[in-house]
């Protein structure tokens, strides 16, 4: 069996008017983009298909466990995140201000941004700059950044 159809996003509702003046309620769609986010295997999972997504993936899939990977190694980070963007500064403040910002510790950045791309893993190289994940990371590539990382914060912890 064939389908067809488009994956959107509810923008909101609106109404058109007939030309008899009869108000009509319209559902507002956004189309965007599709991308291929996951697939599902008969081996592993019993039926095989491909998963569309069309929002960007979310950093707290990274943030999470970054954080979790400071704790066991037992550095002290304030992560911050918004849909796909995050920071891992090295301070026990919350940040929310350049004042707070100037707080991180960027000798220990240095040290896990070093460990981190001698893992393969490229983060910005300021320790006041984002990162960026999106649905061209695979779970693989965040599975990876995750186990770089615990690495990278016990280099940060022998310090």
């Amino acid at each position: 069996m064939k389908r067809s159809g488009l994956i959107t996003t509810k923008i909101g509702m609106t109404r058109l008017y007939d030309d008899g003046g009869v108000a009509h309620p319209v559902t507002v769609l956004s189309v965007g983009d599709c991308t291929v986010i996951g697939n599902r295997t008969q081996e592993k999972n019993g039926y095989v298909a491909n998963i569309l997504g069309l929002r960007e993936a979310k950093a707290k899939h990274v943030a999470k466990p970054q954080l979790v990977a400071a704790e066991k190694a037992g550095v002290t980070v304030s992560i911050n995140h918004s849909a796909s963007l995050l920071t891992v500064f090295f301070t026990g403040e919350k940040v929310d201000s350049y004042a707070a910002a100037m707080t991180s510790d960027t000798a220990k950045f240095k040290v896990f941004f070093q460990s981190m791309l001698n893992q393969g893993v490229y983060l910005p190289p300021s320790q006041f700059e984002c990162w960026f994940v999106s649905l061209a990371h695979t779970d693989e590539d965040i599975e990876k950044t995750i186990a770089a990382a615990e690495k990278a914060f016990a280099d940060v912890a022998a310090m």
